[in-house]
């Protein structure tokens, strides 16, 4: 899994967390063929298609836990084991973790 704290849902940012995405996943081999993502306009901007390139783009039906099961259940994994399992002292202390506890996820 890979996965960054942002701090907006603007097309640039999400072109620019895809393009670290994809250089995590092709430091590990993976070649990626397609991405899934909501109707956001984040995803739905020239600036993030522009940075998909040839990779086809493919968006999930509204209201579809079929399609979204994995990631809704990867956000329920999170809530419960990072963002609710402590007390921080304040957002700020959550998103310091936060990369340490993706690591032991993807690692564990």
């Amino acid at each position: 899994m890979y996965s960054e704290i942002l701090i907006d849902e603007k097309g640039a940012t999400a072109a620019g967390f895809w393009e670290r995405a994809n250089a995590f996943y092709i430091s590990l081999g993976v070649t990626v063929l397609r991405v899934p993502s909501d109707n956001s306009s984040c995803y739905r901007s020239g600036v993030f298609n522009d940075a998909l390139g040839d990779i086809k783009h493919k968006f999930t039906r509204p209201y579809r836990p079929q399609t979204n099961g994995k990631i809704e259940r990867f956000r329920r994994t999170l809530a419960f084991e990072w963002a609710y399992a402590y007390h921080y002292a304040s957002d700020q202390a959550r998103a310091t973790i936060y990369q340490d506890w993706i690591h032991s996820y993807n690692h564990c």
